[in-house]
């Protein structure tokens, strides 16, 4: 058969081809740790833009709510409490949609129905008490 002898890797050739296989397993680890965080940062900004955005009622049943405003209260603090009551689903999509479709809260005592959804809500304090009723 032939003459062919088996060349014997050094220490350091082994060091060099081990290092090399980790680092690239490590980098494969990496780009698919990456890859993961992208997808789920993506569902979670469309699913807060969607919301931002949607106008549908929330999926619970409803009942008539009665609350009161005080004066001075912000947007933010509302919708953490109407939040903290189960009337809001996220209350950084209460302040995102104030932002963006220019609404204001004020004060005053206002009669909703539990499972409005929170653009209708900003749109009943924007109105104001006064006409809110009518």
């Amino acid at each position: 058969m032939g003459d062919r002898k088996k060349k014997k890797m050094s220490t350091e050739e082994i060091h060099g081809l081990t290092y090399n296989m980790v680092t690239h397993a490590l980098w494969i680890l990496f780009m698919v740790v990456f890859a993961l965080v992208i997808v789920y940062g993506a569902k979670k900004a469309y699913d807060f833009g969607y919301a931002v955005f949607s106008t549908k009622d929330r999926a619970v049943r409803g009942s008539e709510v009665t609350i009161s405003i005080l004066e001075g209260s912000s947007v933010m603090t509302v919708g953490k409490q109407l939040e903290a009551n189960g009337y809001l689903d996220n209350y950084y999509v209460f302040w995102a949609q104030s932002v963006l479709f220019d609404y204001e809260v004020k004060p005053g005592v206002y009669t909703f129905n539990s499972k409005s959804s929170s653009r209708a809500l900003l749109e009943l304090f924007d109105k104001g008490p006064e006409t809110a009723d009518e």
